[in-house]
Formats: C-alpha cells, sequence, structure tokens
C-alpha cells in the first residue's frame, strides 16, 4: 500500500502534497517518542495497526503528538 501511496503522490497534480506527507516506514513509536508536542495534524495507519505491539503505548503518544 504505500508503494502505491508514493506512486499516486509521485504525479505532477499531486506532487505538491508531497511537501507536506510524510510516510512513516519503521518503528511508530520510536518516531513518534522524536517529534514535539501537537506536531502532528493526521496519523493515518491503514492495514498497520495488527502490527502494533503495543496499542497502549501508540496511542499514548499520539494523544499527545496530535493536535487538538
Amino acid at each position: 500500500m504505500l508503494e502505491l501511496a508514493k506512486k499516486y503522490l509521485d504525479t505532477p497534480e499531486y506532487r505538491e502534497r508531497l511537501k507536506v506527507i510524510k510516510f512513516v516506514e519503521n518503528d511508530i513509536a520510536k518516531y513518534l517518542t522524536g517529534e514535539r508536542e501537537n506536531s502532528i495534524d493526521l496519523a493515518i495507519m491503514k492495514y498497520a495497526i495488527d502490527h502494533i505491539q503495543n496499542i497502549d503505548q501508540l496511542f499514548n503518544l499520539l494523544q499527545k503528538k496530535l493536535k487538538k
């Protein structure tokens, strides 16, 4: 799915969106720990939630990092 999303965005009409979209392809908890609080507008984790080992940690981090 990531490859399809990247391919979709790598077209002239959508390439501008790459300035505000970041694909995280590794440990999401590690990534979120490094982000400032209230700094993330949106998190989409389609097909990924089943692979999260510590779901409580993920939601605690998201609660702190996502903008209100």
